[in-house]
């Protein structure tokens, strides 16, 4: 069963694809699925899925308009947002591990 974050996840890992392929234009459509994922999030008070969204947002509002967005950070990332959004909220360690690292992860391409 496809849930409204799955579905979420799916359309901006679509968009995510134009993104990549230089159209800049569409990061306005990407910003605003991901703010539909992290209020998804909030109203299932997933906090590790909301701070992965997060450290995605950051990266790709950044990274897009420099020409700098990597295909590997952007798999990545959204490997682990659905990756958060399948596992269940009673795997709370695992979760955050995976939100943690994520937001390392991104925290290091920005800072480069």
């Amino acid at each position: 069963a496809k849930t409204p974050i799955r579905i979420a996840l799916t359309a901006l890992r679509q968009t995510c694809t134009q993104l990549r392929a230089s159209r800049p234009e569409v990061l306005a459509t990407a910003m605003g699925q991901i703010r539909t994922a992290k209020d998804l999030a909030i109203a299932q008070n997933d906090h590790a899925l909301h701070s992965g969204c997060a450290a995605f947002e950051a990266y790709i509002s950044v990274a897009t308009p420099m020409g700098q967005l990597e295909d590997n950070v952007v798999n990545t990332a959204l490997g682990a947002l659905e990756q958060l959004a399948a596992l269940p909220l009673g795997y709370a360690d695992a979760r955050d591990s995976v939100a943690i690292a994520l937001g390392k992860a991104i925290q290091k391409k920005l800072a480069a």
